[in-house]
């Protein structure tokens, strides 16, 4: 299918009429990113695209590797547990359960094994980085590592898509951010992407913005942002505007704060104070991001 500017159709999707657009697209996009105060739909951040450095990528994503296949272990064992066919007892079925057949001698009617298979995630997650200057002398590489190890454990995992975003822009811009990984992209391929490092303000409300219109446009059913940052926006309070108007559309807000409690922005929210962190506190929260 043709791709289109994610911005550009935002823009065409605001201005036009009700009748000009199906009303659930309307409605999401109107709900979670129109009328927000202060905050001008024109001012929709770009993405820049970015190669990086392959050879600094190479040796950042080798660094990676174990923390991210110690995650991919316990996440794969955590939605194996939940897709795993199940028997129970049922009042009617093809199959009698011997186990509950005494059931029958006291008129309990449940003595039929039927299976159930819990279906596999259907996520899209969009993980927004924070290179602000404000990270730089170090953050900056533990958020990025994170950010590939967490994008590299669920790459192999079916049923989940995720992108990686960076901002602000290479040069500090607040009107952009840095393309690190789409959707469909391998990390192996893009870890150049990886090696930046921190600059300019940080312009949270846009990243945010940007990235709940890009999962708007998915078609899992769930939405996940994570965004790992040190928690001090340029706006603290359209961030938190947005964060509460993406939550009230169904996209889940997961906030990684980098030596920093981020609970005020985000509902859900852990913290980090190096990557090896990241596979125990992100297990206390993967089954509401990636299961039912």
């Amino acid at each position: 299918p043709k791709q289109f500017d994610i911005k550009t159709v935002l823009q065409a999707a605001l201005d036009a009429t009700e009748a000009e657009l199906p009303a659930d697209l309307f409605e999401s996009v109107a709900e979670t990113l129109g009328n927000h105060p202060g905050y001008s739909p024109t001012l929709l951040p770009s993405l820049e695209q970015y190669a990086g450095d392959n050879q600094q990528g190479r040796l950042a994503l080798n660094r990676v590797k174990v923390h991210s296949a110690k995650l991919t272990a316990r996440l794969q064992g955590l939605i194996e547990a939940h897709t795993l066919e199940k028997s129970r007892a049922a009042r009617r079925g093809r199959m009698l359960s011997a186990p509950h057949l005494h059931r029958a001698a006291v008129g309990d009617s449940r003595i039929f094994r039927i299976k159930e298979r819990k279906v596999a995630p259907n996520t899209a997650l969009h993980i927004l980085t924070d290179l602000s200057g404000s990270m730089a002398g170090g953050q900056d590489v533990i958020a990025l590592d994170a950010a590939m190890a967490l994008a590299l454990a669920l790459e192999t995992t079916n049923g989940v898509s995720r992108a990686v975003s960076a901002f602000p822009g290479l040069y500090g811009q607040d009107e952009k951010l840095t393309r690190i990984l789409s959707h469909d992209d391998r990390v192996s391929a893009r870890s150049g992407a990886f090696v930046q490092r921190g600059r300019g303000g940080t312009p949270m409300t846009g990243a945010l913005w940007f990235a709940a219109a890009d999962l708007l446009a998915r078609r899992e059913e769930r939405k996940v942002i994570i965004t790992l940052t040190d928690g001090q926006p340029d706006d603290m309070r359209s961030a938190v505007d947005l964060v509460k108007r993406a939550t009230a559309a169904g996209i889940q807000m997961i906030g990684v704060g980098i030596e920093l409690d981020v609970s005020r922005l985000f509902p859900t929210a852990i913290r980090i104070n190096d990557i090896a962190d990241l596979k125990t506190e992100l297990f206390r929260i993967a089954e509401q991001l990636l299961l039912n």
